[in-house]
């Protein structure tokens, strides 16, 4: 890995942890935690992308409360999303 995915990946899971909604802290956290390690180079890209949206978007996704209307995710959103709902047992269980 290079030195500058390095510094991405901490980045990124700074951004996952530190949110503004607690909520969205522990739950995009999480996610970051468990799936940023493994993450290709397209994958950090989609990631950070995905957590320049609100939190408010985000959890509405990952609640089946919105539709995914935005391509530019891909896979990484696919997988937040799977993560919340089989790892976490959903949100609405959470809270």
């Amino acid at each position: 890995m290079s030195e500058n995915q390095s510094i991405l990946r901490k980045r990124l899971l700074y951004k996952a942890t530190h949110r503004g909604i607690r909520e969205a802290d522990v739950l995009i956290g999480a996610f970051a935690k468990e799936n940023i390690h493994k993450m290709v180079e397209s994958e950090l890209s989609e990631f950070d992308k995905l957590l320049d949206e609100s939190d408010v978007e985000i959890l509405a996704w990952a609640m089946d409360q919105s539709k995914i209307t935005e391509p530019k995710y891909g896979a990484v959103l696919q997988q937040f999303c799977h993560f919340i709902n089989q790892k976490l047992g959903g949100v609405k269980k959470l809270y």
